[in-house]
């Protein structure tokens, strides 16, 4: 059974955060004693917990404040992402940063490089960090992660996470903004089959969101009355986009597209997971005037290149960090899970 006083000193550590009008100065031991109906020694105790955290201090003769450097931090966010510099994430962190902003919030970014070790050592990090909360983007989702219990632990540290853009495959509790994954894809494949003869897919066997896609396209095509074949489908992952960064080329690519070329039919499509594996596909297709269809998902910068013929889907920037924000917000002031899902447009 947890003792009273630590009980205390989580309620004193919410009634913290949560006390938006607050000063640095708490009430005294005797105000906060019959706040929540405990004895005197017990509020020692439980702010004896809180001294130790750097969560407050006790001025002499004046009374008991919230530390600096906790008070600064009472509207700060982690937000991990895979880079801060590569893709979509420069743009995505300026417009979130300005989204938190205006709700009175601040970001502190860390890089994941979707490594689960490294994801490891910033949740390690962020236990000592004075945050309310996080923002995250899932390492290697479809995959059974042991830093879920790392995330956990954070939570009953009442500092909850939002996934975002996916989610851990096995973390049904969690607060997640997300893409309607399947749908997009379902009703994508649907209106390519009004125009193609036939439909490709490139897909990542460790994201839980593109498996979405993948079960859309399935269904989509299954409706339709196709079945395709295993050769129509290519399975890659993190390691694969790693792979084209450092060389420009996929081997798994090479090989499907000379399957592609052999069996193609006339209107070909090739639905791809996003815009960096439509553009392996593009380098390395061998005559650009015999290109498929090409659809993408998240209209980064290489979907605008000339030399990139693609019709990539994604949510306005604005519009996911917005949304984000909010949600983030509804999470660490209401204490309620959220659960959003947002519609890929072209």
């Amino acid at each position: 059974m947890t003792p009273k006083y630590r009980l205390l000193a989580e309620k004193i550590t919410e009634y913290i955060n949560n006390d938006n009008s607050l000063s640095r100065k708490l009430p005294t031991e005797r105000q906060l004693a019959q706040m929540y109906d405990v004895s005197r020694q017990t509020v020692r105790e439980a702010l004896n917990i809180l001294l130790r955290q750097k969560l407050i201090y006790k001025r002499r003769g004046s009374g008991i404040y919230i530390s600096d450097s906790y008070f600064a931090s009472r509207n700060k966010i982690a937000l991990i992402v895979p880079s801060k510099e590569d893709y979509i994430w420069p743009i995505f962190i300026s417009e979130l940063k300005q989204s938190l902003s205006s709700l009175g919030y601040s970001l502190e970014i860390f890089e994941s490089r979707e490594s689960r070790k490294i994801e490891r050592e910033i949740l390690l990090s962020i236990q000592d960090e004075l945050v309310r909360g996080i923002i995250s983007v899932p390492v290697k989702s479809s995959v059974p992660n042991p830093n879920l219990a790392l995330y956990d632990q954070l939570l009953s540290k009442h500092i909850p996470t939002l996934f975002i853009t996916d989610v851990y495959s096995q973390s049904n509790d969690h607060s997640y903004v997300r893409f309607d994954d399947f749908y997009a894809v379902y009703r994508l494949t649907g209106e390519i089959l009004s125009d193609s003869d036939d439909i490709y897919g490139i897909f990542m066997s460790d994201s839980n969101s593109s498996l979405s896609r993948y079960n859309g396209y399935i269904q989509a095509m299954l409706e339709a009355g196709i079945n395709p074949d295993d050769e129509h489908i290519l399975w890659l992952n993190c390691d694969s986009i790693k792979q084209y960064r450092k060389s420009g080329r996929i081997d798994e690519i090479e090989q499907f597209i000379k399957y592609l070329c052999k069996s193609r039919h006339m209107n070909t499509a090739v639905i791809c997971h996003n815009d960096e594996i439509a553009a392996a596909f593009l380098d390395m297709f061998p005559k650009k005037e015999t290109l498929p269809f090409i659809y993408s998902f998240d209209r980064s910068y290489l979907s605008r290149l000339e030399q990139y013929s693609m019709i990539s889907l994604c949510v306005p920037v604005k519009e996911l960090t917005d949304t984000i924000a909010k949600q983030a917000v509804t999470l660490l002031t209401e204490k309620k899970p959220v659960k959003t899902l947002l519609l890929p447009q072209k």
